[in-house]
């Protein structure tokens, strides 16, 4: 009971910043609408995996209450604020990390369909509203978010996959930059001067430095660990 305690005391501060650092990043976007909305990170990518992480802990202060028949229309509005901050930051890794947390929450909670429905709801108003503020320069803030050249993400990608398949043990920890040179010289955004510390996908990453034998290995340690660990899993 006192650890459950510490936790949400804690959980509550780091809540409370989130909530300032989302009012900050969402009136930067209703305001300018052409730039990204990172507000103090500087990097819309690490902002909106943080938003994300923040977004677990919060649905981790939410789902007890549910249980407990209580209901928390802060937490509830801070969790579709989380929510509309990553669908408005256009990040995949947050987006689909959001996704399968929203999944989970389902899977979990089937009991309160209702209360995750509002929650959705919250989310609909939140975002639509954002979007009405900031629609007279929605032109110039499309063109911002639409040019991240998803072609040469992709070109990235498939060309690590090539080197994975020509380097079936790894290239070695740490290797990446150097090895996939032969293999991005296609990416238009590459030049002699720069290099690829890693694919943007850490999954890629991981295959193409361990190897595909060392990495099945590690897939299949967390497998076993949660096939044999599922009731506990399941009770956290």
């Amino acid at each position: 009971v006192d650890a459950t305690k510490k936790f949400n005391t804690i959980n509550i501060i780091i809540q409370t910043v989130a909530g300032i650092f989302l009012i900050g990043s969402l009136t930067q976007y209703i305001l300018n609408p052409s730039v990204l909305p990172y507000f103090t990170f500087g990097n819309i990518a690490h902002s909106s995996e943080y938003i994300c992480l923040c977004l677990a802990l919060q649905l981790g202060l939410l789902m007890p209450l549910w249980r407990e028949k209580k209901t928390s229309l802060i937490a509830e509005v801070l969790c579709s604020l989380s929510l509309a901050y990553i669908f408005i930051s256009h990040s995949r890794a947050a987006t689909v990390g959001s996704v399968l947390m929203l999944c989970a929450v389902f899977f979990l909670e089937k009991k309160h369909i209702l209360k995750i429905a509002r929650l959705l709801i919250y989310l609909t108003i939140i975002f639509v509203v954002i979007k009405i503020i900031s629609i007279a320069d929605i032109e110039t803030a499309s063109e911002v978010f639409i040019n991240k050249d998803y072609s040469q993400r992709w070109l990235i990608y498939t060309n690590t996959l090539k080197l994975i398949f020509e380097n079936p043990l790894g290239v070695g920890l740490g290797q990446y930059e150097f090895a996939s040179i032969p293999y991005l010289k296609s990416v238009s955004y590459s030049n002699e001067w720069s290099l690829f510390n890693t694919p943007h996908n850490d999954f890629l990453h991981i295959l193409a430095e361990d190897g595909l034998i060392l990495s099945s290995l590690f897939a299949l340690l967390f497998l076993s660990v949660v096939f044999t660990s599922w009731t506990a899993i399941k009770k956290t």
